[in-house]
C-alpha cells in the first residue's frame, strides 16, 4: 500500500509505504533532491513492478528501488511549468497523464518522449484534466473541469477526443453546478462518473451518473438521502464486491460519509455520521 501526501511546506511533499506491518517514508525532499520544492503527490498508479506518481508538475517512476523522473531524453516536458500532473492512469505499459491549471490537454510516454494526445479536448473555459479511466471496454475516458458549465466526459476514440456527457450531451447532467467530474469507476458494465454538487440544497437529484448502451442515467433517483443536500463532493467511487461505493463530504466540516448502492436500488450510509 503505498499514499502521497499534500505538503503543508516545499518539499514535504512524501510518499509512505505501509507492507502490512510498519509504514517507510519512501520519498520526499531528503531523500529526492529534486523535490525540494514539491508540495504535492496529487495522484499515484502501479504497473506490475513500477509505481507512478504525479507531483507538482512532473511525474516520476519508482522502479527497483529508485526513483527517477518520466521526462524527454533532455529531461525536459513539454508542458508548462504552472500545469500540474493531477490526473495519472497506465495504458498498455506507458503512463498516460492529464494536466490542470488550464487548457484540457493529456500526453502519454511512448518511445523515451511525452507525445501529446489532446486533439478533440476543449482549450477554452475548461481548468483541466481531473481525472482519467480505462473502462471495461478498453476504451480511455477523460473527466474536463468547467469554468463556465457543467463538467465534461470525453472518450478517446481513434486519434481524438469525442465528448460524451456533460451539458444533455446523451441525456447527462445539465447543472453548472455539477462542473467537476470527480471521480470514474466501472460498474456492471457501466461507466460511472460521479461530479460535485453546487450550490448545497436539498432535492431529488443525485450527482453520480452511469452511462449504459449510449445513455446517461443518474444513478439511485429520485430516491436521494436527505443528508445529500449537505454533500457537495462526491470525490472517489470504486467497485467492491460487485456493489458500487462512493465517498462524499461537504459543508459543515465532519460531514463526510461513505455510501453503498444496494441491491434495492438505493444509497445507504455504512460510514461516516456515527454510522
Amino acid at each position: 500500500l503505498y499514499v502521497g501526501l499534500l505538503a503543508p511546506e516545499r518539499g514535504e511533499a512524501a510518499i509512505w509505504h505501509f507492507d502490512g506491518t510498519v509504514w517507510t517514508r519512501i520519498a520526499d525532499a531528503d531523500r529526492i533532491p529534486a523535490r525540494r520544492t514539491a508540495t504535492y503527490v496529487q495522484s499515484l498508479r502501479a504497473d506490475r513492478d513500477r509505481l507512478y506518481a504525479g507531483v507538482d508538475n512532473r511525474v516520476w517512476q519508482l522502479s527497483d528501488g529508485l526513483w527517477s523522473p518520466v521526462t524527454d531524453a533532455d529531461g525536459s516536458v513539454p508542458w508548462p511549468d504552472h500545469a500540474n500532473t493531477y490526473a495519472l492512469t497506465i495504458v498498455d505499459g506507458e503512463p498516460v497523464v492529464g494536466l490542470t491549471g488550464g487548457a484540457a490537454r493529456v500526453f502519454r510516454h511512448v518511445d523515451g518522449r511525452w507525445a501529446e494526445m489532446s486533439e478533440g479536448l476543449p482549450q477554452s473555459f475548461a481548468d483541466g484534466i481531473y481525472e482519467l479511466h480505462q473502462h471495461d471496454d478498453g476504451q480511455l475516458y477523460a473527466g474536463v473541469m468547467s469554468i463556465a458549465g457543467p463538467g465534461l466526459v470525453y472518450r478517446r476514440d481513434g486519434d481524438h477526443w469525442l465528448l460524451i456527457g456533460g451539458g444533455g450531451v446523451q441525456g447527462s447532467w445539465l447543472s453548472p453546478g455539477s462542473n467537476y467530474p470527480l471521480s470514474f469507476s466501472s460498474y456492471q458494465g457501466q461507466l460511472v462518473v460521479t461530479l460535485n454538487r453546487n450550490p448545497q440544497v436539498a432535492g431529488n437529484f443525485v450527482s453520480i451518473w452511469a452511462l449504459r448502451e449510449d445513455q446517461w442515467h443518474p444513478v439511485g433517483a429520485p430516491r436521494t438521502p436527505g443528508s445529500w443536500a449537505e454533500t457537495d463532493n462526491f470525490n472517489a467511487s470504486l467497485v467492491y464486491r460487485n456493489r458500487l461505493v462512493v465517498g462524499a463530504g461537504g459543508r459543515p466540516a465532519s460531514n463526510a460519509g461513505v455510501w453503498v448502492f444496494d441491491a434495492d436500488g438505493q444509497w445507504r450510509e455504512f460510514g461516516g455520521h456515527g454510522v
